[in-house]
Parts: structure tokens; sequence; C-alpha cells
């Protein structure tokens, strides 16, 4: 099993998936249909807004119950990333960690079960917009199966060395305008600096939000990403604009959270450029329950429950109520250059999908 994940592997990094890089994206795609014979399994393809996307069952499925979902979207790498090598148990090359590998760990699993048992209801959603957001991938495909959506999702997209997420942080992106009065830069006294202005606004922002030391304190963050400010090197700049990434915590509303950041910045004029809802699900949820306990026998060890500081496609299954399985194998080093993940944890990951699939669909 092994050696079939990483020749999967292997080969999606190599098609260079790229965001944005539709010929090498549908590569990818392709390689996932092919792997899937269709004398066995039904390929579904669909396309929201340009991007395109599969669901893979099991021949006479309709809705499956059990979902896997992954994301085929990649980073912009080096060339020399989509190369992948190996270092000892360590797979090494962009998306390996994410999540490339997790995604042919759950492709090779859910073949060999189904060709040992045509009637497991489970199925593979592909999807190639995560790293941007995901609305036109997993977002859209909820959307258009509200109705019938599973029963439980699994997502290798968060939780490293199988640490299981049942928290994460939801997302708000936003625009600050501030506005001055431009000025010679020889007599500032007659202009306001924007720039001044929206460090000003900078500093009682992190009064505000102040930046954890530690994964463990868990709170909402607000952080600037890009600054851009004026226009000649001898003139008071009249516009400043930032962009602020927020991550809220669940109790946290959108609404309470956005109040605080436009207080930060008064008289500015605030946009919001894109919202993602905070993701929770039951440790007591039966499905959660099933698979840790599944996972557990599989490394043998406890795994244990965690919160998680980032946000992924999850969250678009829990704002209907579909519990989401989120975790994955050792890795390290995503979105960077040296990102890397454990055959070895590949490999124990797609034994504890089977195993779930066979006893859970």
């Amino acid at each position: 099993m092994r050696m079939e994940i990483f020749r999967l592997a292997a080969s999606l990094i190599q098609c260079a998936p790229e965001t944005g890089a539709t010929r090498a994206q549908q590569r990818a795609l392709g390689i996932v249909r092919r792997y899937f014979p269709a004398r066995t399994f039904t390929h579904r393809t669909f396309q929201y807004r340009g991007v395109p996307g599969a669901l893979i069952t099991p021949r006479g499925l309709g809705n499956p119950s059990l979902l896997l979902c992954g994301h085929l979207d990649v980073i912009p790498a080096t060339v020399a990333q989509y190369h992948p090598v190996v270092r000892g148990d360590r797979l090494y090359g962009r998306g390996a960690f994410d999540m490339l590998g997790p995604l042919a760990a759950m492709a090779v699993a859910m073949r060999t079960t189904v060709e040992r048992n045509r009637h497991h209801s489970v199925g593979l959603l592909c999807t190639l917009d995560e790293e941007r957001g995901g609305r036109d991938g997993v977002g859209a495909w909820v959307g258009a199966h509200a109705t019938r959506l599973p029963r439980v999702v699994i997502v290798p997209d968060a939780g490293n060395n199988f640490a299981l997420v049942i928290e994460e942080k939801g997302v708000i992106g936003v625009e600050v305008h501030v506005t001055g009065c431009a000025a010679h830069a020889a007599r500032p006294w007659e202009g306001e600096s924007a720039i001044a202005q929206a460090m000003d606004g900078i500093r009682r922002l992190e009064r505000t939000f102040p930046t954890p030391q530690r994964a463990t304190m868990w709170r909402t963050t607000a952080v600037v990403t890009k600054f851009r400010a004026g226009v000649v090197g001898n003139q008071v700049p009249a516009e400043a604009q930032l962009s602020i990434n927020v991550r809220r915590i669940l109790r946290d509303s959108p609404s309470l959270v956005l109040r605080k950041v436009r207080a930060a910045f008064p008289g500015a004029r605030t946009t919001v450029t894109m919202t993602g809802e905070a993701y929770a699900v039951s440790p007591h949820d039966p499905n959660i329950q099933a698979f840790r306990h599944t996972l557990s026998r599989v490394v043998g060890r406890s795994v244990p429950l965690v919160r998680y500081p980032a946000s992924c496609d999850a969250r678009f299954f829990a704002a209907h109520g579909v519990p989401v399985i989120l975790t994955r194998p050792s890795g390290d080093g995503a979105h960077g250059p040296k990102e890397w993940t454990s055959l070895r944890g590949l490999e124990q990951f797609a034994v504890a999908v089977a195993t779930f699939i066979e006893r859970r669909t």
C-alpha cells in the first residue's frame, strides 16, 4: 500500500497543479480519475465559475454516506519542489503534506476497499480552489447538494501527526482605506499624514487583538498583511490602504470582530473582502469517536483532540451540521521550501480510512 500511495502522490506533485494553472490542474484531476477504473467507479465531473472538480463513487451508488474530501491545488513553488524526493521516511515536494500526499492515501484506501466490496457507500470529492478560499470548489458543491449531503466527511487538511481537530478559527478579510491631507514634505504641518493615522490604527488594533505567545492561547487574532501608501518621495501621503487578516474563535461573532476593527481606525473606510465560518465538532459525535478509536489502534497510541488556528474546507460542511473528521499524518513545511510528509504516516492514514469505510459504510 505504501508504494502505491507514493507513486500516486509523486505523480500528482509532478503535475505542479498551482492555483490558476488550469492545464496542470486538469492533468492532476485526470490522474486521480484514471486511478479509479470505470468498470468499478462512476466519475461525476462538475465546474463552478470555471473551477473543475470531480466526485468519484462506486458504480450504482447515488449519494455517499461517507465522503473523503481533498483538494488538488497547491501554492506556487520552485521548479525543484515539483520533483518529489524521498529521504528516509520523508516524501519531499510541493503538496506532499498539503495535501496531495493525504489525498493519495484516501484514494488508495477507497479503491482498495471498494474493489473488495462494491457496496460501500463512500465517495472521493476532488476540488481545485481550496488555496484561494474554496468557495468555487467545496463551497459551491455543498451548496448544490445541500439536501443530500453525506453523513460524515474526512478532510486531511489539519491536525499534524494524527491529532484530531475539533475546532478551527473562522476567517475575515478586511480592507481599510485611511484618508489624510496631502502637503509638501517640507511643510508637513500643512497636511495630515495618512501613514501616521494608519500606524496609530495598527497600534490600536494590536492592543485590541494581542498576538498569542503560543498556540494553546485560543483567541481571535488580527494581522496586517499588506500596506500601501504614498505616491512620491516629497509629499505627505493623503491615502493609505491596509489589508487585515482576522482569524476569529467561535465565540467571537463576525459583527463583534468587525466593530473592534473599525474602532481601531476611526473615520476610515472599511470593506469586508472575504469571510469563512469558524468550525467546531463535538468530540462526543459517534463518527468522531469511532474514527478516533480506529486511528488509535492503527498508530498504536492515543489520538489527542486539538484546536487548530487555520481554516479549511471543513467549514462548508460544518455550516450544514455535517461532522468532519479533520486530521492528517506527520509532516511540516506546508507552503514552504521544504514541505514533507511521512510515508509511513500516509500508509497508516490509508489503513485507518479503509478500516473506517469497512466498518461504517
